[in-house]
């Protein structure tokens, strides 16, 4: 409601008739008539509702610059997408100046300039980070008041000129406004900010020809960040614009990245539509009867901002920012006919009503079946939605979702330090930009041991947690907050993944990939029967009971360790310097080799690909190969004729015996290349396409490797 001026002296304009809320009330009024009290609480589902005590509100003290940086990911992949108007390049800078104000324990009131400013952004990133989260871990929300509490000694400082740097202070202040609207007057922040926002031109391309692409493309990101919140809380609550579209010149802010120009842009042009509609329809002080054909013509301009997004498929399945689009087109619906269906709701509640003719489009209640499917699946997910960022606008209009990216995945790797684990790791180093976390558990020693190696993963900003593997509440303790875990442990400690697999469930963690990368231990009906394949079997039965999403990734033998074997040359062998071989079979089995760095890129591949890589296995390779292939290319790499003896699968499948009968600590490697002899590597596809992979290494390099080895 708005005081309205008028000649019987003064009134009220009822602004709310767009508001979710009103429908909401409307339908539950519509209910109780129909058929009796519902709104007894005993009535309402509490499963998903977080626990809270008033101890959790004091908050637990996250402080340490780890955590800090923890929540700063968390806001940059979620609400930093949607309203982009922190700088990427920046934050850490502002980081480092945060944790030195604390580290000097300067009084945060008597702070001026850019100190101010990078404080109270930190501090308000971190405030809206534990926002976000409370609405999962209700302890977060005492966190988020002691930051908020922090950034606002300096409030002063930081919004007394004209400038960006107070404009980015007041957005601020206004997406933490909503996860807690009884902190601020939002109406009166977001004036604030639609007026400076004028008054430093971010609405009109005025300033274009004098800025670099860069500052054009931040300006852009800051007004239509502004311009999206302050349309989405006037359609919400029912309020008049304060940035009215005629004086709008702004460019969107379109980017080459695809999930960008789909969460922002795209999202911005189906505001401004809205906002359209919410003009004519919502804000006359009478309400317009319009005729069927005019909410056809706005439902066809709906219709043809979902077709732009070229989206086909079901949107569960495909990941939150098409969730997203889905759910912001059918709300859009709801929006355009939600005039009608409140006078129908009035109209039926009369028991002598009769239908003359009047009518609520069929795409009403098809788009809200489509928002109730939705919710419901939300409701059941929480902690999923939280971490792939879909997230409501309010805490309170949880009908209503905005487009933010899949939240990067935070990412937890036990054995890190081994032969197989270093590769994995590197290949996600490499992509660092694509998880919010990455760290390692080992052990004391192996940090005493590998002290340079572990120097280094910290440069990288990997994160060492140090504990005991056997320990369950240093396992427990170390995988808390993480939303993956890989383990790339040894052939020796297989079986031990089983106590892993339900520590890591308690801790909260979602994914497991478990250490597979060898032979496929389901390739036949005898696969079931081999020796080396029974822990990693026994490791997959418990995981498939478990409940946890897992990935596994078979890649089968790797060419460094099988050109360059360590067995006796019987066993099969490539000598560089004796220019000798020893191939297994008649030289003419096909055998699938992955190099160990495309181990490491596959698992990365996987990882960004869930919706191909959960729940399965994936058949992946470098290149298939014969033995007579590789001597051919020992020989042309070396210019020299080699001498080539055989081991044929008979008397490779008595060696294996023997081993196994010795005990012999190579039995299970003869068991595996016999497996490989007899084409347990071979697939009539391979799933390097599906996850994205095109480029692997080669027969050609690795040879090229082992004779550089050799020199």
């Amino acid at each position: 409601m708005m005081p309205l001026p008028s000649a019987q002296g003064g009134g009220w304009q009822f602004y709310g008739a767009s508001s979710v809320f009103v429908l909401t009330v409307e339908v539950l009024a519509h209910a109780e008539k129909r058929i009796g009290n519902i709104m007894s609480l005993d009535a309402l589902d509490t499963r998903f509702w977080p626990e809270f005590s008033k101890e959790e509100q004091i908050g637990s003290g996250i402080r340490d610059r780890e955590a800090i940086d923890k929540l700063i990911q968390l806001y940059m992949n979620s609400t930093n997408i949607m309203y982009q108007f922190i700088d990427e390049e920046t934050i850490m800078e502002d980081l480092d100046v945060y944790m030195d104000i604390r580290s000097r324990g300067s009084d945060f009131s008597l702070l001026k300039g850019e100190e101010a400013n990078r404080f109270f952004r930190i501090s308000m990133i971190c405030a809206i980070a534990c926002g976000n989260q409370s609405r999962y871990q209700s302890w977060y929300s005492g966190e988020s008041m002691i930051f908020h509490s922090e950034a606002l000694k300096c409030l002063e400082e930081v919004t007394s000129e004209v400038s960006v740097e107070s404009l980015v202070a007041l957005l601020l202040l206004i997406v933490f406004g909503q996860f807690y609207p009884q902190k601020g007057d939002l109406w009166k922040l977001l004036d604030y900010a639609c007026r400076l926002s004028i008054e430093l031109g971010y609405h009109t391309e005025q300033a274009a020809e004098n800025e670099d692409e860069k500052q054009k493309l931040r300006r852009r990101k800051i007004f239509w960040g502004l311009y999206a919140m302050e349309r989405i809380a006037g359609q919400l609550f029912g309020r008049p614009a304060d940035l009215l579209e005629s004086n709008i010149t702004a460019e969107y802010p379109e980017t080459h990245s695809i999930i960008d120009t789909v969460s922002i842009s795209h999202h911005y042009r189906l505001v401004y539509l809205r906002s359209e509609i919410y003009q004519d329809l919502y804000l006359p002080a009478r309400p317009p009867s319009f005729p069927l054909d005019w909410y056809r013509d706005r439902l066809s301009m709906i219709m043809q901002w979902r077709q732009e997004l070229g989206f086909e498929g079901d949107a569960m399945a495909s990941g939150p920012a098409s969730v997203t689009c889905e759910t912001g087109y059918n709300a859009s619906i709801l929006f355009l006919f939600q005039p009608l269906m409140l006078r129908a709701l009035i109209q039926t509640q009369d028991p002598n009503y009769i239908n003359e003719g009047d009518a609520v489009p069929s795409d009403n209640y098809h788009a809200a079946c489509e928002m109730i499917k939705w919710n419901g699946w939300n409701a059941g997910h929480v902690q999923e939605a939280i971490r792939q960022g879909t997230t409501p606008v309010n805490e309170k209009a949880n009908t209503t979702k905005v487009p933010l990216k899949m939240t990067a995945p935070s990412i937890l790797l036990f054995g890190a330090t081994g032969n197989i684990g270093q590769h994995i790791l590197r290949a996600i180093i490499t992509s660092k930009s694509n998880f919010s976390q990455i760290s390692i558990f080992t052990s004391p020693t192996t940090v005493q041991s590998k002290a340079p190696f572990i120097a280094s993963l910290t440069n990288s900003n990997v994160h060492v947690l140090m504990g005991d593997v056997t320990s369950r509440s240093d396992v427990v303790k170390a995988c808390q907050g993480y939303d993956v875990v890989i383990s790339a442990v040894g052939r020796g400690v297989i079986a031990s993944q089983i106590e892993l697999i339900s520590w890591i469930k308690e801790a909260g963690v979602k994914w497991f990939f478990p250490s597979e990368y060898g032979t496929d231990i389901k390739y036949g009906p005898k696969s079931k029967d081999e020796k080396p394949h029974q822990a990693k079997l026994k490791v997959r039965e418990n995981l498939e009971k478990s409940g946890l999403d897992y990935t596994y990734v078979v890649v089968g033998p790797y060419p460094e360790m099988f050109l360059k074997s360590v067995l006796p040359p019987e066993y099969g062998s490539f000598d560089v310097k004796e220019k000798k071989a020893v191939l297994l079979g008649d030289g003419e089995e096909k055998v699938g080799f992955t190099a160990m760095p495309d181990v490491g890129k596959f698992v990365v591949a996987a990882l960004l690909h869930p919706e191909v890589s959960k729940n399965r296995a994936l058949i992946v390779n470098s290149f298939t190969t014969t033995p007579h292939e590789i001597v051919k290319e020992f020989e042309k790499q070396t210019n020299s004729k080699w001498t080539v003896t055989y081991t044929s699968l008979d008397d490779l499948r008595k060696l294996e015996e023997e081993s196994w009968e010795k005990g012999h600590p190579s039995a299970a490697s003869m068991t595996l290349r016999r497996i490989w002899t007899e084409g347990g590597t071979l697939y009539d596809k391979m799933d390097n396409e599906e996850l994205g992979v095109k480029e692997t290494d080669t027969l050609k390099h690795q040879v090229k490797l082992v004779i550089e080895g050799t020199q």
